[in-house]
């Protein structure tokens, strides 16, 4: 059983490295959590541990859990690793018998990219949403928000706080790709279906998304989508400051074919 002075350093070195990662001064960070500034040092500099209730404070600002006591950070983090790799593959073995299924084996690349979708409540608007493609214990998904201009709105109105968060998961089938949208709030979900790119030198996913939601008459349930794979270099920034919702009509002709052709 560890000593009381080694128990101490433990948390020292872990609370020392979350500070670090976190980039955050002290003094802003104990105003946060409701600590002493001088009660904080003692932590860092691993003369005493916290109370449970101020543990619990710690624990929940940076996303850990009370192990941060006992164990190295390094060591919690990896068998987190280890045990969210293995929940991932038992869920992979169950869904297709196949413990690697959701792993990405091809294209759309990791990195910053545009999402396109018509508008479903304005005909003939695209709205686009500027996204992220990153791996996840051994999935990809997806993580974005929508540009200025949805819906058809003034491009000058959209604050930065009225933008809907979308996160996916996606899926690779062997004809296509499968995404399960979900907006950050959990109130709405969709479903997409996007087909290979045609043409390697402009790599767009066309596809067709389906919302899960109520039919109404004032909005579509089905709407065409393209996921435009935008060059990760200094021409990034570049398209990035084009983004935005904006009339089919007025999309590159390779967007435009994609967008407006009926959905079959």
């Amino acid at each position: 059983m560890p000593s009381a002075s080694e128990i101490h350093a433990t948390f020292s070195r872990n609370l020392r490295q979350l500070v670090a990662e976190r980039g955050v001064r002290v003094a802003s960070l104990c105003r946060a959590i409701g600590v002493n500034r001088t009660q904080f040092n003692r932590y860092l500099s691993g003369q005493t541990n916290p109370r449970p209730e101020v543990l619990h404070r710690i624990c929940s600002y940076f996303g850990v859990d009370g192990r941060i006591i006992l164990e190295p950070l390094d060591q919690i983090r990896e068998a987190d690793a280890v045990a969210e790799k293995s929940s991932m593959q038992r869920l992979n073995q169950f869904l297709v018998n196949d413990p690697t299924f959701l792993v990405r084996r091809n294209p759309p690349p990791s990195g910053i990219h545009t999402y396109w979708q018509t508008s479903s409540s304005r005909s003939g608007w695209a709205n686009s949403y500027t996204v992220r493609i990153f791996e996840m214990s051994g999935a990809t998904v997806l993580r974005g928000f929508s540009d200025k201009g949805l819906d058809g709105t003034e491009t000058g109105t959209t604050k930065l706080v009225d933008r809907h968060e979308i996160r996916s998961l996606m899926v690779e089938l062997a004809d296509g790709l499968i995404a399960y949208t979900f907006l950050a709030n959990g109130d709405r979900a969709s479903f997409s279906f996007f087909n290979h790119p045609l043409l390697a030198t402009r790599p767009v996913y066309p596809g067709v998304t389906m919302f899960g939601r109520p039919v109404s008459p004032q909005v579509g349930r089905i709407q065409r989508c393209a996921l435009e794979i935008l060059p990760q270099d200094r021409r990034l920034l570049e398209c990035l400051r084009q983004r935005g919702g904006k009339p089919v009509a007025d999309l590159a002709p390779h967007l435009q074919d994609l967008l407006i052709s009926e959905v079959c």
